[in-house]
């Protein structure tokens, strides 16, 4: 009877972790919504080119987790290099659980999102080009022009305006 209530126990508290990380992630994305909803539908409407030439819509799926690293988000897919074709038609965002809803983490992801659908491929050359693709950091001054920054800064910023202004603009309402 202990084993059954053990059981239990962990299942109660596994549906628990997962309803937060679920609650957190609309809450996240919510908030990117509404802060730059243009930012978003781009992101939510990305399409790319196959080596064939071929239009394909991406997917992006969103969730959060506790992450470990000190970027508080990661943005990963995998595309073949025979067919320039986008593995499973998506690419998967984390964002960690314990960043603010608020934060520009998502739009900075969101942001990598809109890179690789640029050109999948040159994406995957330019990761495989970093030495060590774990301390790579798109916030470091020499990195801001590189291939993998560039839109993640551009969303990341657009989404900081955006925020600055909605928050001037209902400081005022009373």
């Amino acid at each position: 009877m202990l084993a059954k209530r053990k059981e239990l126990k962990g299942a109660q508290n596994a549906l628990a972790k997962a309803e937060k990380a679920y609650n957190h992630t609309q809450a996240a994305i919510n908030n990117y919504k509404n802060t730059d909803p243009s930012g978003f539908n781009k992101a939510n409407n990305l399409t790319y080119n196959d080596k064939a030439g071929i239009s394909r819509k991406v997917d992006v799926i969103v969730t959060s987790t506790d992450i470990t690293n000190v970027d508080k988000g990661s943005s990963s897919f995998s595309v073949g290099d025979v067919n320039g074709i986008i593995e499973n038609g998506a690419i998967n965002v984390e964002i960690d659980n314990n960043t603010k809803a608020t934060s520009d983490v998502l739009a900075h992801e969101l942001g990598h999102t809109i890179g690789i659908a640029v050109n999948p491929i040159d994406y995957k050359k330019a990761l495989q080009a970093l030495p060590d693709m774990l301390q790579y950091n798109c916030q470091d001054p020499t990195n801001r022009n590189n291939k993998l920054s560039v839109d993640a800064l551009k969303s990341q910023t657009n989404f900081n305006t955006n925020q600055k202004m909605l928050s001037k603009i209902t400081s005022f309402i009373p």
